[in-house]
């Protein structure tokens, strides 16, 4: 991508209509085609790439770049490395096709790392021009070294992933690299091309190895110039010609460990480079944490033995768990063996957070504590059920706070110290809109435990409604590294939310996708992931994540093909108003049915009318459903109410919540 460059007529743009979006002008030139700046119905930025027919000597190569683009839309939003690609069509008549992706950062703004650059401001929409490497190392030169290190590190897991699904990029060069949100991604993917049909020879002189393009060793090998670029500040014609200044730099031995990456990658034979992206990523992953990426592979034999020891640690890791689980953490009481399966059994129920499983944990928790009477443990994720809002049955905040006190009393009445109890009396506080009583418990349970991990969850998720964020990621991460191996797919969870708070849902996303990677089958990572997806205005993703979601918690499959297909024909023929409208037709038409028949939440139409526009519906819906769990609380943390808040009844709502404005 190479921005400010014509590759065709401005003329051309007359022959373009593309839905739902205005081109307004010219930003870049890629493969075979040119990249506009664009505006979506609802005010957004994004960026429409634009290929015509005209630009090839023949049908299939045309063909062939619009197959490539059809196989990579489906995969690019699965990876926070790759440009998301959000809308894909074509004109036959006129002779194009086209895709929309989302914007990379204005490398003209003063805080590049705010976030992207889909909303820009009129003052910056004449000046715009997308931030990539290549623009980073024009205005820098070249790049420090831990920077070198990361960008490897994120393309390098890019690239493993789109070389996972039989693709390759065929043009990895520091232009095609753009950053959004701060984060580099592989971006121009007009060459993206099955490796099946990776015949034709494209690609950029000097990216491309000596065999041609078009298999992932290739890719590597275009991806090593581009480093050799970001870390010598030279042109990729100058390789291998070393950095005339490495001898002078303070980590002189780093800058030589990761040389010796950029050269296994460039090797001429493509048999003495590394085999796959995963290989690049682990050596880069020794450099980022000062090991000798040399030395690792001339201790090949003794790594394996190190490997047999890691195990055994981890045999060890695993049965001190089991003791520590087995001692009862907080009241220093060992509970009898069957107290210690109940409560076990209930704590996997706990972390599979779906309705049903929550009805077996309130079971097993309830006999794990009539097994054994002073086993105060089974109390902390007791009360976590009520704070999930997935039991079954009708329940007022009223009915939770009378169930989370007498938690409290109970673990309180076994031990006043108890971290458990005190995690109950905060929820409690939370539950009466008390907001500082609330934290004053949690950091009382932390104080008197910092080991639990609920307490840390219960303060991560407080902060990230209140909007400090930074706080809330510190007790997430704490949450997370504290749950036995196993365990810590519901702190993993509650760890996405102060970026989702903070808008940066590309972090969010590649958080949430961790947690899937535990189990693909998980229905709240799928609906947190939709969530994320459609706050980014990425429908298509959004819609495939909330049907996984629906088909996990065991919705009727054909009621669910039936309702997400014609939610994404919504959105194709109506483009995201389209989308929004069919989701409050969905609900209305869902309202009509018997509660238990019922698939959808009426609660969600505050948020669908907002993003359509109808602020006063929006607004009449949010007073309406105040009092219910997911949204007195939830009024700044969720972005589909973003357009709201200058609203006079908005604000009410807000200091009614104890929120700060």
């Amino acid at each position: 991508m190479n921005p400010g460059s014509q590759a065709l007529q401005p003329t051309l743009l007359s022959l373009a209509a593309i839905p739902e979006h205005e081109l307004l002008r010219s930003i870049a030139s890629g493969a075979y085609g040119q990249v506009w700046l664009a505006r979506n119905r609802l005010g957004v930025y994004r960026a429409v790439k634009i290929v015509h027919r005209a630009s090839f000597d023949h049908d299939k190569p045309f063909e062939r770049e619009f197959a490539g683009i059809k196989a990579f839309e489906p995969i690019s939003r699965s990876h926070v490395g790759m440009v998301d690609l959000l809308q894909v069509g074509r004109d036959d008549v006129a002779g194009y096709f086209y895709y929309v992706m989302e914007l990379a950062d204005d490398a003209n703004a003063l805080a590049p790392l705010a976030g992207s650059a889909s909303h820009l401001t009129r003052e910056s929409l004449n000046s715009y021009e997308p931030r990539t490497l290549a623009y980073e190392v024009k205005h820098r030169g070249r790049l420090p070294l831990n920077e070198c290190i990361e960008i490897g590190l994120s393309l390098t897991d890019a690239l493993a992933h789109l070389h996972g699904h039989k693709l390759v990029h065929r043009d990895i060069k520091p232009s095609n690299i753009v950053f959004v949100g701060a984060m580099p991604k592989l971006a121009d993917v007009g060459l993206v091309v099955a490796m099946s049909d990776a015949r034709s020879f494209v690609g950029t002189e000097g990216f491309i190895p000596p065999e041609g393009p078009g298999t992932p060793a290739a890719d590597l090998y275009s991806l090593g110039i581009l480093l050799y670029v970001l870390s010598t500040g030279k042109s990729h014609q100058d390789f291998p010609e070393p950095a005339a200044d490495f001898s002078k730099e303070e980590n002189h031995a780093q800058w030589l460990e990761f040389d010796a990456v950029v050269h296994k990658a460039c090797q001429a034979n493509a048999r003495e480079r590394y085999e796959n992206a995963e290989q690049m990523h682990a050596d880069l992953t020794l450099l980022k944490h000062g090991e000798s990426v040399r030395a690792q592979r001339a201790t090949q034999h003794r790594w394996a033995i190190a490997r047999l020891v890691a195990m055994g640690s981890l045999v060890a890791v695993l049965l001190l768990t089991v003791l520590w689980l087995i001692k009862g953490r907080s009241s220093g009481h060992t509970p009898n063996a069957e107290a210690v399966r109940l409560y076990e059994r209930g704590r996997w129920h706990y972390s599979q957070l779906t309705a049903a499983d929550h009805a077996k944990a309130l079971d097993y928790f309830s006999k794990a504590v009539q097994a054994d009477p002073k086993f105060v443990q089974p109390y902390g994720e007791w009360m976590m059920l009520y704070t999930w809002y997935l039991l079954p049955g009708p329940q007022s905040e009223l009915d939770r706070l009378q169930k989370t006190r007498q938690i409290a009393e109970s673990a309180l009445a076994i031990n006043p110290s108890a971290a458990e109890g005190h995690t109950a009396l905060s929820w409690c506080k939370f539950l009466q809109r008390d907001w500082r009583g609330a934290e004053a418990e949690i950091l009382r349970a932390i104080r008197l435990n910092p080991n639990i991990p609920i307490a840390h969850d219960v303060y991560s998720f407080y902060l990230s409604m209140l909007g400090r964020t930074a706080e809330a990621r510190r007790e997430g991460n704490r949450a997370q590294a504290l749950e036995p191996p196993g365990s810590e797919r519901v702190s993993a969870i509650i760890a996405a939310w102060p970026y989702m708070a903070e808008r940066r849902f590309d972090l969010a996303i590649a958080q949430l996708k961790g947690v899937i990677d535990l189990d693909r089958n998980f229905a709240s990572g799928h609906s947190f992931l939709g969530d994320c997806y459609e706050a980014k205005s990425n429908y298509v993703a959004a819609i495939e994540e909330y049907r996984a979601y629906a088909i996990s918690v065991g919705q009727d499959p054909g009621f669910v093909a039936a309702s997400y297909d014609a939610l994404r024909q919504a959105y194709e023929t109506e483009g995201e108003r389209g989308y929004f409208r069919k989701w409050i037709e969905f609900i209305r038409t869902d309202q009509l049915l018997p509660d238990a028949q019922q698939m959808f939440t009426e609660m969600d139409l505050a948020a669908y009318y907002a993003k359509v526009g109808d602020k006063e519906k929006a607004l009449n819906e949010l007073e309406r459903h105040f009092d219910e769990p997911q949204i007195w609380h939830q009024l700044k943390f969720k972005a589909q109410y973003d357009t709201l808040h200058e609203e006079p009844r908005f604000k009410a709502m807000v200091r009614r919540a104890g929120l700060p404005q």
